[in-house]
């Protein structure tokens, strides 16, 4: 449309937008592509230097996204210069929006001084703020304000702020921010091993997203059967058939990216959400992918798990749960794969390394948990059964582990006694 009107400046607009929603739905790539496609050589039209500083804008978030920093930095440095002639409320604008994106690159690189310092120049530039020219710049500095709390003042992270964020901003709000929000509070629960709230929010997260795919499916479907049936205009003309491929082309971008999110929750069904690792599903599917291929396996669970529940609380075997999930992911690569399959019974899978490793990293895990200092007088061991694949691999270890627990427990058996 902005080319029917052969404006540079809409057109320059018009990529600049698309660029935006494309980057909202996680296609930075490609809205980097669209962006470095427009061309300002020679260009001398009305408000250039604003569409620039959009321009350098949208570049800076989304070499940000792909943690590109460096380009990132490159592009928010060229935004200055051209605030010369600009009036003193836009500049101040422009000035907090910058300074929110680098606080937050910083935070990234965990330079946490750094962030600081650009925090409180956002901080004085909003408290200073006449004339708003962006209208979500106070909710990029409470977000940016959260992320930084988060992990340098944890005390002071306001948990309630980002509830009442995402509660009144589903329908309306901005796709970043509300995923900005959502991550905070992920990271935040976790770092606190409070599941129970993980949990709720996993299934508030889910249904959004289905919320979204959904009304993205139907708005578009709609969208073009309506443009179809009520095209008076003949097949012959030129700009008829723009008008179709440019909505087919959108429809086809919304199906990809529901089919994305799709796999996402197909992932997330495979991730046991206490501890953040594979569940009993992800188990049956990898063996089902290994039928073919040797390995080893190691299963083990937590010694006297029922009495700790009973002495210290659920809470506190909650805890030790998810604590044991966050020592096995110190292992987890494309070699070694880690599952809890049962209450407190957890699992390895060695593919593509020599046994002795396979034992080493075991006697890791057993070690790590056994040293683990906990607020409560006790002190955590595992017991477990290990065993090359055969027949009935899992039986074996799971005899095994039986064994090790009727040898004095905290103790892992590799072979056959």
């Amino acid at each position: 449309m902005a080319e029917e009107l052969n404006s540079e400046y809409d057109i320059a607009r018009a990529k600049i937008g698309l660029s935006s929603i494309i980057s909202s739905l996680g296609g930075y790539e490609t809205a980097i592509t669209l962006l470095e496609n427009i061309n300002f050589n020679d260009k001398q039209f009305l408000l250039i230097n604003r569409i620039k500083i959009s321009y350098y804008f949208h570049l800076a978030e989304n070499y940000y996204f792909i943690d590109n920093y460096k380009e990132a930095f490159k592009y928010l440095d060229k935004i200055s210069n051209l605030l010369e002639g600009e009036p003193e409320e836009y500049k101040v604008n422009i000035l907090l929006l910058k300074n929110l994106l680098k606080t937050q690159i910083y935070l990234k690189l965990k330079n946490s001084q750094e962030a600081l310092n650009n925090l409180n120049l956002s901080k004085n530039l909003l408290d200073n703020l006449q004339k708003v020219y962006f209208s979500d710049l106070k909710i990029f500095y409470l977000l940016t304000l959260e992320s930084y709390n988060l992990k340098y003042n944890f005390q002071n992270f306001n948990e309630n702020y980002l509830k009442n964020f995402i509660e009144t901003s589903q329908e309306t709000g901005d796709v970043i921010f509300l995923k900005m929000a959502f991550d905070l509070l992920f990271e935040y629960y976790f770092e606190s091993n409070d599941f129970i709230k993980y949990r709720k929010l996993d299934l508030m997260y889910i249904s959004y997203l289905k919320k979204i795919t959904n009304g993205n499916n139907k708005f578009f479907t709609l969208y073009l059967v309506e443009n179809l049936e009520n095209e008076y205009i003949s097949m012959e003309n030129k700009k008829l058939y723009t008008h179709i491929s440019i909505i087919l082309l959108v429809s086809l971008i919304i199906l990809i990216i529901s089919f994305k999110r799709t796999q996402y929750l197909d992932k997330k069904t495979k991730i046991d959400v206490l501890t953040n690792i594979g569940n009993r599903l992800a188990f049956n599917i990898k063996l089902k992918e290994l039928e073919n291929k040797n390995y080893y396996m190691l299963l083990f669970d937590i010694d006297n798990f029922k009495r700790l529940n009973d002495t210290y609380g659920h809470d506190f075997g909650d805890k030790v749960l998810s604590t044991v999930g966050k020592i096995l992911k110190t292992i987890e690569n494309k070699e070694i794969s880690i599952y809890r399959v049962g209450g407190e019974e957890f699992l390895i899978i060695f593919t593509n390394l020599n046994k002795n490793f396979c034992i080493d990293s075991c006697e890791y895990i057993r070690k790590s948990i056994e040293n683990i200092k906990w607020e409560n007088p006790v002190t955590v061991t595992i017991s477990g059964g290990f065993s090359q694949k055969s027949e009935n691999t899992y039986i074996k270890c799971d005899s095994r582990l039986y064994k090790a627990k009727n040898s004095g427990k905290n103790l892992i058996i590799y072979q056959k006694i």
